[in-house]
């Protein structure tokens, strides 16, 4: 079984906690507005069902415009401890993170670019490396709205 979610701060873990114990895979669209926290409320809703789930994939799909201002550093290292905690996830076999970055203008900043795909190395340690994880990250500019 599989549930597409697009996220909203509507108490996802409630939500998806009913079916905690059949959901496979889960996938998270994400959009990134001025000043947020990346991932918004989503890491908070996945605490709910950690040691109740039979997950074994997620996948989170991220647009971020580059005119806005996005957080690159410790707020993303919280999906990586989330995930890697143990017996949290005990079927977990694979995380993707895809990160859009959505050029408005003409704009592209070369320094968040690089924060951005650095996120891999620098925050998301523990599932880079695990051997019991595919984790796959990935970091790419897009035209405007097409990457969700």
């Amino acid at each position: 079984m599989s549930c597409d979610v697009s996220f909203a701060d509507i108490g996802l873990g409630a939500i998806i906690c009913a079916s905690a114990k059949t959901l496979k895979t889960l996938r998270f669209r994400l959009l990134i507005r001025e000043n947020d926290d990346p991932l918004g409320e989503l890491c908070p809703q996945l605490e709910k069902i950690q040691n109740t789930n039979v997950v074994e994939s997620i996948w989170v799909n991220i647009l971020v415009f580059t005119d806005t201002v996005c957080k690159t550093g410790e707020e993303w290292g919280v999906l990586d401890d989330l995930l890697t905690r143990p017996r949290g996830w005990p079927h977990l076999k694979r995380v993707v993170v895809e990160a859009h970055l959505a050029v408005t203008g003409g704009w592209e900043d070369d320094t968040f670019d690089g924060k951005m795909q650095s996120l891999a190395l620098s925050q998301f340690k523990k599932l880079a490396s695990s051997e019991t994880i595919d984790f796959i990250y990935t970091c790419k500019y897009v035209s405007g709205y097409m990457a969700l």
